[in-house]
């Protein structure tokens, strides 16, 4: 068994916007690396920008992501598992050694008919990384289902993985929100906003507008957060990765963006525990990760204990969900 690693380089194009200043270019396969070693393909990036613009996503200028032995589809577009491993912003190169943390805790607060776990076409345990529903014990059901228990278990397994082929789906013209949880808390890096971002999400389709805000802790049984920042995956950076999963009948390429906390207005030495997302304009985005990044290790700190939704909420959810699922049975019909 043998794996090959893949470069990607791109280069400046005249006359476009800060944020499509790429564009693929070349793709060339190295020779073939030993048998049963993690493959890594490598996304390349000119740096071709003097400054950071301020009101939209920082790119990064390197990315890892590698293929497990075992894998059942070794080549683009990807229909198992791509594990992210380490990302570069300036000069800066992050590890999920312990530079980089995963989600923690799920869950949906609205648009539950519009969202879902979703993995590659051929993903299974055959690489030791199986699919979110698996991992979460819920097996053969509905993949569209909105019963809580099962959806925000399958959603947190799919995000707390670094395989950027488990991601979430979202309905076209459908609107959703969630929040989560880090495995663990950060604050800023360096307080002003900077290159290095602490906030990182990939978005599949790079087509979509969202609102983010930050948790930044919890009082009275409430999370506290930070002011609203509105965003979109348009001005993600193309990574040139594409991916082929149950719910599409076509790959699409996966794009990132990031962002530092100064973004948010946050005070200095702030500690993030989490994020909520809402989707706006009608877009329902497609979403591969979230992560938090640091420098230095030592800077990431004790995650916030989730906070309970009450049992009456909980109804009332159930009963939202069923009735949306029921209105889309029937609209089938």
């Amino acid at each position: 068994m043998c794996f090959c690693s893949a470069a990607y380089t791109f280069e400046l194009m005249e006359g476009l916007l800060p944020s499509q200043y790429f564009r693929l270019v070349q793709v060339t396969r190295a020779a073939m690396i030993k048998p049963f070693t993690r493959a890594a393909i490598s996304v390349v990036f000119l740096n071709v920008l003097s400054s950071i613009a301020t009101a939209g996503p920082i790119h990064p200028m390197d990315l890892q992501v590698a293929l497990t032995p075992g894998t059942n589809d070794s080549t683009s577009p990807y229909q198992d598992d791509v594990h992210l491993t380490e990302i570069t912003f300036g000069d800066l190169v992050l590890s999920i050694t312990d530079q980089i943390v995963s989600v923690a805790d799920f869950e949906v607060l609205s648009g539950r008919s519009n969202i879902n776990a979703e993995w590659g076409d051929l993903d299974d345990d055959a690489d030791g990384d199986a699919d979110p529903f698996v991992k979460a014990g819920f097996s053969g059901l509905d993949q569209e289902t909105v019963d809580p228990t099962v959806q925000d278990a399958t959603l947190q397994e799919a995000f707390s993985s670094f395989s950027l082929s488990e991601m979430s789906d979202g309905e076209g013209n459908s609107e959703f929100s969630f929040q989560l949880l880090f495995a663990q808390s950060l604050v800023d890096n360096a307080y002003g906003e900077d290159e290095i971002p602490e906030l990182v999400i990939f978005e599949r389709g790079l087509n979509d507008d969202f609102d983010i805000r930050l948790i930044l802790g919890e009082s009275a049984g409430e999370y506290t957060y930070s002011d609203w920042l509105q965003t979109s995956s348009k001005l993600y950076f193309d990574t040139g990765i594409r991916v082929d999963t149950v719910e599409i009948n076509s790959s699409q390429s996966i794009g990132v963006g990031g962002y530092d906390f100064d973004m948010f207005g946050l005070p200095e030495g702030q500690a993030v525990f989490g994020m909520e997302l809402r989707t706006t304009n009608g877009s329902g985005p497609d979403l591969n990760g979230f992560f938090l990044t640091a420098a230095d290790p030592d800077s990431f700190g004790p995650e916030l204990t989730p906070v309970p939704l009450p049992a009456a909420g909980w109804m009332l959810i159930v009963g939202l969900g069923s009735l949306a699922a029921m209105r889309r049975r029937k609209k089938v019909v």
